[in-house]
């Protein structure tokens, strides 16, 4: 049986309470290290 995928939801809705640019490198060093820097790059736009 394979795990249940987690999934997260962020909601910003005033602008003050979330660093847009710390949050996108802190879940790209993420998904760089989970899945690696090739796989990361396909998905990245």
């Amino acid at each position: 049986m394979m795990p249940s995928a987690e999934i997260v939801f962020l909601f910003n809705v005033d602008e003050t309470g979330l660093d847009n640019d710390y949050v996108a490198g802190d879940l790209m060093h993420y998904s760089e290290r989970e899945i690696g820097h090739e796989v990361r790059s396909l998905h990245r736009s």
